[in-house]
């Protein structure tokens, strides 16, 4: 059974928005664990309004660090106004601000509970989702974790 911990991609017409209520959950509630099984995804709140702020300013310093110069990954998509950097990666050994968030405490206690066993981090990644950027096209695929070494459940979180 392959599973995420994701936002739900609502569905619309060009009428009108139409948004079905989205339960969300608390960290240890065991109904979200029951819609986790029943639905594929549930919703988490895991972190506090102060803890997304200090996210959201590592994923920006993040973003500031060089191409060269350290073993982190930036990739660049090419758009209309020349290459913009669209994903970070290997970053957890050189942030340790986000080492422990990707490695301990609330994230991973949550998607410890959902997958019934201790988690642990399989690979991190930032996307950076930029105006002009090339849209989505299909979903990642990562071989890697199709191995016989891995099995095939995984948990994304996602810190919006």
């Amino acid at each position: 059974m392959q599973s995420c911990l994701s936002a739900l991609l609502l569905p619309f017409s060009v009428v009108r928005m139409v948004t079905p209520p989205i339960p969300s959950f608390t960290l240890g509630d065991p109904q979200a664990c029951s819609h986790f099984v029943a639905n594929g995804w549930v919703l988490v709140d895991t972190l506090s309004p102060a803890q997304v702020s200090h996210v959201s300013n590592w994923i920006h310093e993040l973003s500031r660090w060089p191409d060269a110069g350290g073993d982190w990954l930036h990739y660049r998509e090419m758009t209309d106004t020349g290459p913009k950097l669209c994903r970070t990666e290997s970053f957890v050994p050189f942030h340790a601000g986000l080492r422990e968030l990707s490695t301990s405490g609330p994230l991973l206690e949550a998607a410890s509970t959902l997958l019934g066993q201790q988690g642990m981090l399989y690979k991190e990644k930032v996307n950076y989702k930029l105006a002009g950027g090339a849209r989505f096209v299909a979903a990642p695929f990562d071989p890697q974790c199709f191995s016989r070494r891995c099995q095939p459940v995984k948990v994304n979180s996602r810190v919006l």
